[in-house]
């Protein structure tokens, strides 16, 4: 693969996965807890809302774009036996891996829950129970996929410093 195809791919990859990493971050670090200090009814309301709004096309291109491309670029390091893109083989693949786990761990656990949520009443009798189960189990998840794309984004950097240093051998 031509180096003016391979390097704004990982690039993307690397913006995306860090992008969606530090989305992931936010929510674990202060959305959530903000959300988990206000009366259930407002955060139940709130999350729905936030749920809703993430629907969008930007965040769209950052979760499925950057799978997309990550795909495009394992053809590209499996197929290549003797090439730059065959140096970046190994953090190249662990990185396209982690990142296809942490949209496994989005579209098996966190949406799952998150519909799971849109259909539930802020102001029903369990709402607090709804809310409390929710919100153990989302943060378990998010925690989870946020720890898991942050590091694809780190081996998806590593593979292009390696394709990078093949260039100068």
């Amino acid at each position: 693969m031509s180096p003016r195809v391979f390097v704004p791919l990982t690039l993307f990859c690397i913006a995306g996965s860090a992008a969606d990493g530090g989305a992931y971050f936010a929510f674990s670090n202060f959305v959530m807890q903000g959300l988990h200090r206000l009366p259930v009814d407002a955060a139940v309301t709130a999350m729905q809302q936030l749920d809703i709004t993430a629907e969008n096309p930007w965040f769209a291109l950052a979760l499925f774009g950057t799978g997309l491309a990550s795909l495009v670029l394992t053809s590209q390091v499996i197929r290549k036996q003797r090439s730059r893109a065959a140096m970046s083989r190994a953090p190249m693949l662990t990185a396209v891996v982690l990142y296809l786990l942490s949209l496994v761990v989005t579209f098996a656990c966190n949406v799952p829950l998150n519909n799971t949520l849109a259909n539930a009443d802020a102001h029903a009798a369990n709402a607090a129970q709804t809310w409390a189960s929710f919100y153990n189990v989302w943060m378990l998840w998010n925690h989870t996929r946020t720890i898991i794309a942050l590091a694809s984004t780190v081996f998806f950097a590593i593979a292009l410093a390696r394709y990078e240093q093949g260039e100068a051998a």
